[in-house]
């Protein structure tokens, strides 16, 4: 008798994590993020500018981090290095190296789902990320506003790109930046 509540008990706890597996921990996982990445290309592709930003920034960050990447995956030239984790990454959201005839050329990429202004911070941050990584450029995407004041610093800085606006409508509609 109690070798078969044993059995009943084991059987039960195998399926509560079987479960587990398959309705929890699946979500949240880069597998989730990146199917779920997709979803969210697709589906915006075809809005109007003001509908992708509103959109945008309801998704969850790192979906919108995925969104990115895959967006630039859409490119032969482009080999996406994906990080192992989303946080604790260095402020560094994905690499990837654009293949240039003989040459791949290394760029680092940082995603923000901003509603207001570009934190300076963060974007000083990643310019030290740039030399760190010796990347040939960093792209600095964004949904939010860019002041006058960081646009400067990234004319004057040939290492950083800012990406926002009806541009990161075009990197997402075609990959292009």
């Amino acid at each position: 008798m109690e070798k078969e509540i044993l059995l009943i008990i084991v059987g039960c706890l195998f399926l509560c994590y079987s479960i587990y597996l398959k309705y929890f921990k699946e979500k949240y996982s880069h597998t989730w993020r990146k199917k779920s990445a997709n979803k969210v290309l697709e589906k915006i592709k075809h809005f109007d500018s003001p509908q992708v930003f509103a959109y945008l920034r309801k998704v969850e960050p790192f979906i919108v981090e995925e969104l990115i990447l895959s967006a630039l995956d859409q490119r032969e030239e482009i080999k996406i290095q994906r990080n192992k984790r989303y946080t604790g990454d260095n402020g560094i959201d994905g690499k990837f190296v654009l293949k240039n005839k003989e040459v791949n050329i290394k760029f680092i990429v940082q995603v923000k789902r901003y509603s207001s202004y570009i934190n300076p911070k963060h974007l000083k941050e990643f310019e030290e990320q740039i030399i760190k990584e010796k990347a040939y450029k960093g792209l600095f995407i964004h949904t939010g506003k860019t002041s006058k004041n960081l646009l400067e610093v990234s004319k004057n800085n040939d290492k950083l790109e800012i990406i926002s606006g009806e541009r990161l409508i075009n990197l997402i509609r075609t990959g292009s930046f």
